[in-house]
């Protein structure tokens, strides 16, 4: 729905592998053009936990973080850390 809103996407990803292996997985997944940019935790040593990677993103895309929203499972992480470091943030349920 962003994407179809022409909103910039970016996945963050605390993830334990690189953005090259997480765009080789969403290749196969046959949903790499769902992200305009993938960051991955382990790419910069920086984990979405301590907000430090929320801080990267933010200011490596010049963002107003008040107009942008993180998406995901994690209470602590996603959502909380999110919110720490002034964005919007959207809890989505996994099924397991």
């Amino acid at each position: 729905q962003e994407k179809q809103a022409n909103k910039t996407v970016v996945m963050l990803s605390d993830f334990y592998c690189n953005s090259a292996t997480l765009v080789f997985w969403l290749k196969n997944l046959g949903v790499e053009n769902c992200f305009d940019y993938i960051i991955s935790s382990s790419d910069y040593d920086k984990e979405k936990a301590t907000g430090k990677l929320y801080k990267f993103a933010i200011k490596k895309f010049d963002v107003n973080s008040k107009c942008a929203t993180m998406y995901g499972d994690n209470c602590w992480s996603d959502i909380f850390m999110a919110r720490m470091c002034g964005l919007k943030a959207k809890k989505i349920k996994v099924k397991r």
